[in-house]
């Protein structure tokens, strides 16, 4: 794979952790319709997002790109520092995102799937809308990820399982914006009795994937975990790699991906954050 199917890597460090974001148009697509975040909050908080376009060449660009400026405006504010707070205004941004999108009537099929994070010495935060993933990696394995808002995986668990093939299958069941009979926003993990699965505590060591699904959907979660394992300590290595897989088995989809490192030691975090 050559260098230049790549754009160039977008690089973060900082003293806890270092990022990096790739994107490519992959192999078939005509244009890019994925759009990213990487960047910090005045406390030196990390965000970072992945927004991947649909509806169309021109609508898919635009609701990404409308997605992600909503998402960068949050980071110039103050970065709430309650759990609740920080929850809220990540979600909040999924919902203007929402909003925007449907108010714009040029491209009315248009939208976008989503996954957001906050990173900082106290944890990960993560949301999610549609396929776009986060995957939490520890000592090369899949600690977690992110639950896709799809046919597919509603239909995983059907009991029994229901096996869907073809275009179908890969049809999301929650975006920002419209596209699709299916598309209503659901936001998740959900803010249950004080408290989420969408906390996560963190440790030296651990990574962070964000990515659209023209990687997952050529790799399993056992490979992302190896190849972002083999580069650990190097955020764009890692997310050069991840992409590099992505583009040798056909690259059928627009690729991005982010990567977080996380490579100070967090003594003082504790395992739950309620």
């Amino acid at each position: 794979m050559p260098l230049d199917a790549l754009e160039a890597p977008l690089i973060v460090a900082m003293e806890f952790a270092s990022a990096a974001a790739v994107t490519s148009v992959g192999n078939v697509r005509a244009s890019n319709e994925d759009r990213h975040l990487l960047g910090t909050f005045t406390n030196g908080t990390l965000v970072a997002v992945v927004a991947d376009g649909m509806g169309g060449l021109a609508g898919g660009s635009m609701a990404a790109e409308i997605t992600i400026e909503t998402f960068a405006n949050l980071a110039k504010n103050p970065l709430p520092t309650d759990p609740l707070g920080a929850y809220e205004g990540l979600l909040s941004c999924f919902y203007e995102s929402d909003a925007r999108l449907k108010a714009h009537l040029e491209f009315p099929e248009m939208g976008a799937t989503v996954v957001a994070a906050y990173i900082s010495p106290q944890g990960l935060l993560y949301l999610h809308a549609g396929d776009a993933r986060m995957y939490h990696l520890r000592d090369g394995r899949v600690l977690a990820r992110s639950i896709d808002h799809s046919v597919a995986q509603l239909s995983a668990t059907l009991d029994p399982p229901m096996r869907v093939t073809g275009d179908f299958s890969s049809t999301v069941t929650s975006c920002v914006g419209g596209p699709g009979q299916f598309a209503n926003l659901t936001v998740d993990p959900d803010w249950n009795n004080g408290h989420s699965d969408a906390y996560r505590p963190l440790r030296e060591g651990d990574q962070i994937i964000l990515c659209s699904d023209g990687l997952w959907n050529l790799t399993t979660d056992d490979e992302i975990a190896q190849i972002a394992f083999a580069a650990t300590r190097e955020a764009q290595a890692c997310a050069i790699a991840l992409a590099k897989a992505a583009l040798d088995r056909g690259g059928d989809d627009n690729i991005t991906v982010i990567v977080i490192n996380v490579h100070t030691n967090l003594p003082e975090l504790v395992e739950t954050i309620e």
